[in-house]
This record gives structure tokens, sequence and C-alpha cells, in this order.
């Protein structure tokens, strides 16, 4: 039985996807009596809860004082030295996988990115000798579990209540996005990092022969940091080369407020990434009642569940027409945002804790 259960995780950042699922799995331990603590690569004093640098596990005074059943957790989905630190404790190792992008995606763009990637394959690879257990969060990421050696695993969704996504609207976006729509043609939404494996690239080449062929007045927000700074100054001069930079916002990392405007005052979502490990934005298009432009790739086709438009191929010219079908035909995004709807009832927050509760009694049998 665990009786203690303590969180590893190389960054917890408040509003990130693997952050939040953090957060929602130290609720979950205490409502089962199981006692918890978050060790952290980084500290961030915003979070709302105390965490701890991961190098004092030991020497604090509840490690010191260990009960029995007492498991690590790592949260796997970046290369970070917590790995080999917590390789080489004595405790029971529990992994929450959350995928690693491979290395390639960033090679050309940033070495050291490409770099952190394959060190994390690494580590994991290396986990898999001493982990009791593996949760992965889609089937996809699970499968990259067994390829690696992991001997036991189970598949939980990232823990997360939809009803975040219902956050307060910052009415002078939203006031912009209605007038650019007033003035005529489609507003059209990515979310996410701006990185090389998002494939913001394919968007625009798509978007562009969209524009040009079906509708002249269309506007493409691109919504999201950008971790990789090589990648971006590149997608501003390929918009530049297809003639529609005036036609593209770049929005880069905006507040929860404002977030919500460019849900609400767009047409249509669309996500051509080429590795995904679960894509949490997919859900919040569901929320928002957007329908869904997606390339089948990864871990997509999962959380979509069939609740979007899937492409097997996403060349500019598929991409365009498959635009063009969704927001002229009312009642396929009709039927689109209905599926949506019921696809987001999968990923009920008690649902999920269920299914990660089922994960963690599995690793409990093997202590």
């Amino acid at each position: 039985m665990i009786k203690a259960l303590h969180q590893f995780i190389p960054c917890l950042v408040p509003g990130d996807a693997i952050g939040s699922h953090t957060l929602e799995v130290r609720k979950l331990l205490l409502e089962l009596g199981i006692e918890t603590e978050t060790y952290v690569g980084a500290v961030d004093n915003k979070i709302g809860i105390q965490t701890q640098f991961y190098e004092k596990y030991g020497t604090s005074r509840f490690a010191r004082h260990k009960p029995s059943g007492e498991i690590l957790m790592y949260h796997s989905s970046t290369g970070c030295p917590m790995a080999k630190f917590l390789f080489d404790r004595p405790e029971p190792l529990l992994v929450n996988y959350h995928n690693i992008t491979p290395a390639d995606d960033f090679q050309a763009w940033n070495i050291m990115a490409a770099k952190t990637m394959i060190e994390g394959r690494d580590e994991l690879n290396l986990l898999a000798r001493r982990t009791t257990h593996a949760i992965a969060d889609s089937t996809y990421n699970e499968q990259e579990l067994i390829a690696q050696g992991y001997k036991s695993t189970s598949v939980a969704p990232i823990l997360f209540d939809t009803r975040q996504f219902d956050r307060k609207t910052d009415q002078p976006t939203l006031d912009w996005l209605t007038r650019l729509k007033e003035k005529g043609g489609s507003n059209i939404l990515f979310v996410g990092r701006v990185a090389p494996n998002k494939a913001q690239h394919d968007i625009i080449a798509g978007f562009a022969l969209y524009k040009r062929n079906f509708d002249a007045k269309a506007r493409l927000f691109i919504v999201g940091g950008c971790p990789i700074p090589e990648y971006l100054p590149t997608l501003r001069r390929y918009s530049m080369k297809l003639g529609v930079a005036d036609s593209i916002d770049f929005a880069g990392f905006v507040d929860d407020g404002q977030l919500s405007a460019y849900y609400k005052g767009c047409d249509l979502f669309i996500c051509l990434s080429d590795h995904e490990g679960f894509c949490v934005p997919l859900l919040e298009a569901m929320y928002n009642d957007l329908p869904i432009i997606a390339y089948n790739a990864a871990a997509v086709p999962e959380t979509l569940g069939g609740a979007g438009l899937l492409l097997n191929n996403k060349s500019p010219s598929m991409v365009a027409v498959a635009i063009e079908r969704v927001v002229r035909d009312e009642a396929l995004a009709k039927l689109m945002v209905d599926l949506g709807r019921a696809r987001l009832d999968d990923f009920d927050l008690e649902i999920s804790k269920k299914k990660f509760q089922a994960g963690l009694e599995q690793a409990s049998e093997k202590i």
C-alpha cells in the first residue's frame, strides 16, 4: 500500500499542461490519504504550493523519517539531471510519461534543444531498469515506454479540470477579433508552442493557398511562446515570401483572458503538428466550440477521438481545401462541434482520476 508518494518534475510552470497535471495529482494523492511533497528542478513561487529543490530529498524532515510504502514519481518530458538522481535512489520509482519530442525535430534549429531531447530519451531508457510501474498519458506514449523496455505500464490521461477553460474573457481582445470578422474573412487559430515539431510552417503554407484561392480576407492567429528562437524569424520570412505576412498575427504568449478571447473570436482551430504526446489545446478548442482540423500523427488522433477532420496528407492544397470545407459547410462545422463536446466528456476529471488511481494501485502491488 502506498502511504507516501513524492512527485519530481523538472520544471513546474503555472498554466503549463504538465504543471497543471502535477497539481491535480497532488490533490488526488491528498484525497486518497497519501502523504506527498513536490520536488522540482526549478522553483517557481507562483504555483501556490510549497516545493523543494530535488537534491534536498533525503535531507528534509519528512524524507528522513520515511514511512514504509513510500514511492517516488518522476514526470518525464525532457532531459534533466533529476532522472539520474532518482535512478540512484533506493525507493521504488513510478514514471509518469508525457512524451519527449524526437531530437530530429530540433536538430536543424537548435543544437542544445536537440541535445536535451537526446538526453531525455537516454534517461527514459535508463529509468526502465528500475521503474516499478509507468503511467503514460496516451496509448501512443505507452507504446514508447514498452519499446524502451518498461515491463509494467498503464494509461491515464493528463489530469485537468475542464472548468479551467472557462476563463474570464479579455473583452478588448474579443472586440478586436469580432471587428475583424465583421470586415469579412475567417479567423483561423493555432494555440501551442511555436516550435518545429508543431509545424507552424505547414499551417502557413496551407493558409496562404486557402487565402489565395478561397478567402482573400482570411486571417491566421498563432498563439504561443517560442522556446526555439531560431524558428520564429524563419516563419516570419516564410510568411513574407508567400505574401501573407500582413494576414498572420504571431501573438506570442498571452494571458488567460486573451487566450479565451482568441478561442471565442475565431472560426476554426488547426493543428498540423508532426509530434504530440497528448495535445491539450485540442480539448480546449472542443470546450470553446471550435471545429478542428488536425494532422494524423503521433497521439493527435487518439486525443481527437473522431471529433474533428483528420488529415493524412498536409500538403498546402489539402489543408486549403479542408479549411474551405469546414468554414463553408455550417452543418459539418456544427457536427464537429457536437462531437467535440461529447469527446470532452471522456476526459472528465473524475474519470481520469480513477484511471490514474488504477495505475497507482498497480504500482502498489509491486512494492
